[in-house]
């Protein structure tokens, strides 16, 4: 098979799909159910970082291990493809849940700018940007939980990457940007109101 063709890429298609099982046993032909990370192992399979990552979720708990005391080391690209799998390890369920609720509140936070901006291109933009960064980080989080296929998408702010983060802080800058003047321009319409009256 010739890389690049569409035989390797349906190829690579159909492996993905077949690693994207929802519990840690598969149906083999030859030998009935058995244990998928041995399975995937033996067939040289590319997917065993969902594998990994589960197993880091499930080691992480409630608490986590602790910052620094995560012992699945071998989790691929933990620090950008897997990094809130990692994250769970480290700092568990409530660490997780955290996260979760800090792009919930970018989101929510986008939505009030975009209600005080009072010209439709500034509010739809920072309505465009709060929506990008969220949706980003929830298919971050739903390939990290096996609950969506491999996509490579890192999770914003918190996977390591230069590019990615510089993006990530020039839209957040331009959020900001947005939200002063539109706090300013509902100051300079209160003092208006109050110096007529």
């Amino acid at each position: 098979v010739i890389y690049g063709s569409e035989d390797s890429r349906r190829g690579t298609l159909i492996s993905r799909l077949k690693a994207w099982t929802p519990n840690m046993m598969v149906k083999s032909a030859k030998e009935g159910v058995v244990d998928k990370l041995e399975y995937y192992s033996r067939m040289g399979n590319e997917h065993d970082q969902t594998i990994y990552a589960k197993m880091s979720i499930a080691t992480g708990e409630i608490k986590g291990k602790g910052a620094g005391r995560s012992t699945n080391r071998y989790l691929a690209e933990a620090d950008k493809d897997m990094a809130y799998a990692f994250l769970i390890e480290e700092y568990g369920l409530i660490g997780g849940v955290i996260v979760l609720f800090a792009f919930l509140l970018i989101f929510y936070r986008s939505m009030v700018i975009f209600q005080k901006c009072g010209a439709a291109f500034p509010g739809l933009l920072v309505l465009g940007i709060g929506t990008v960064i969220v949706l980003q980080a929830f298919m971050h989080m739903l390939v990290s939980v096996s609950l969506f296929p491999l996509t490579g998408q890192q999770l914003p702010i918190i996977s390591k990457g230069g590019t990615s983060l510089m993006l990530t802080l020039s839209m957040l800058g331009v959020l900001m940007g947005v939200s002063a003047r539109a706090e300013q321009e509902e100051a300079e319409r209160a003092n208006k109101i109050a110096g007529g009256k």
